[in-house]
């Protein structure tokens, strides 16, 4: 279609395009413009999920002393401390003490 690339638009040319049309409708659609609506915003949910895991990476890295393994092997992980060993670096680096 010829017309699509002209500016301005030409009303003649358009009703001969689209002559099923109804000038009415033609003349809308020759004066119509998009509105477009930008959710930039970042989900409530998404915010919540990231707290959350934010908060348990801190309590690994700077409080747990075998209190998430226990759950799983029972006392034994209060003297393995695997997760304090494997932040140990981490966690004075970021100003928890540990011993």
């Amino acid at each position: 279609m010829p017309w699509i690339n002209q500016s301005p638009i030409n009303i003649g040319q358009v009703i001969q395009q689209f002559k099923y049309l109804s000038l009415k409708t033609v003349m809308k659609m020759a004066n119509a413009f998009q509105i477009t609506k930008s959710d930039n915003a970042v989900p409530i949910i998404a915010s919540a999920i990231l707290l959350v895991l934010f908060g348990l990476g801190v309590f690994v890295v700077g409080f747990d002393q075998g209190q998430l393994f226990s759950i799983i092997e029972g006392p034994q992980a209060f003297h393995d401390m695997y997760l304090h060993e494997f932040s140990h670096d981490t966690r004075h680096a970021s100003g928890f003490p540990c011993h």
